[in-house]
């Protein structure tokens, strides 16, 4: 009774919770069903029949908002009271088209609104609605094609971006080009540099402390001195540092001047 009853709920409402497959509940409702006399026999099973109303989503020329793919963002386009949803990041091609469908010349003419984002990128939320709003959603769509192809650290990416101020998708882009220079000790409470100093250690291959010196090593001037030689940081999401071939300026000359929200504490 509970399958016949999780059946029915799975079809009719589209989900059903995932521990739900002894629940005396749905075998009430697959008791009831069976007993009230609707089912009609065919050669596949019993067939019910609803009298819910159909709903027309597609009007045939605007599709209706589906997200058929993987995606990082999702943005309406309005236009004279039609939408179309995209999930970036998309082509050119399927942008224009969407525009097309809309009935406008060009994507400036239409309402761009941020929906939603993937839950795997929720931290960024804030930030890809500023590129929309400041960029337009070409800017957001490039950023979004970043997301989608590479593997991305995204809790060192923020890190990195606390620590520059950056805010363009541009300059965010470089910094996702060069995540892999910078090295992020997480979960590390604030000026913990005798906790820095004890996880470059670790992580060294050409520093080792002898045991019988460890209790007399100084490990938070050892911390403080790789935060000024490698351009350390203490962020929100840990503590950020250069670990690259060259210095912290490579990635900084790289960026494109924000003027006053570009920041780089400590250096």
């Amino acid at each position: 009774m509970a399958k016949v009853g999780r059946a029915y709920t799975l079809n009719t409402e589209g989900c059903v919770p995932a521990d739900s497959r002894y629940d005396a509940k749905y075998a009430e409702i697959g008791r009831q069903l069976l007993g009230s006399g609707r089912g009609i026999f065919t050669e596949h099973g019993l067939l019910f029949v609803e009298s819910k109303p159909m709903d027309e989503v597609y009007d045939g020329r605007v599709l209706p908002g589906f997200a058929y793919k993987d995606f990082i963002v999702n943005v309406d386009l309005t236009y004279k009271g039609r939408y179309e949803s995209l999930f970036l990041p998309e082509s050119r091609l399927a942008i224009d088209k969407a525009v097309r469908r809309l009935g406008a010349e060009t994507i400036e003419d239409c309402d761009c609104t941020y929906e939603y984002e993937n839950p795997n990128y929720g931290r960024f939320a804030v930030k890809f609605e500023d590129i929309l709003e400041n960029e337009g959603i070409e800017g957001l769509n490039a950023l979004a094609y970043q997301f989608y192809t590479y593997d991305i650290d995204t809790r060192k990416l923020d890190a990195a971006i606390e620590m520059t101020g950056v805010t363009s998708s541009k300059n965010i882009i470089t910094l996702i080009e060069h995540l892999d220079d910078l090295e992020l000790i997480p979960d590390i409470d604030r000026n913990d540099f005798a906790g820095v100093g004890r996880y470059y250690l670790d992580q060294s291959n050409d520093l080792e402390i002898s045991p019988d010196l460890e209790d007399f090593f100084n490990y938070e001037e050892f911390g403080e001195y790789i935060a000024e030689e490698y351009s350390g940081q203490f962020t929100s999401c840990g503590f950020l540092y250069y670990d690259g071939n060259d210095s912290m300026s490579e990635i900084v000359n790289a960026l494109d001047d924000e003027g006053s929200a570009m920041t780089m504490g400590g250096m």
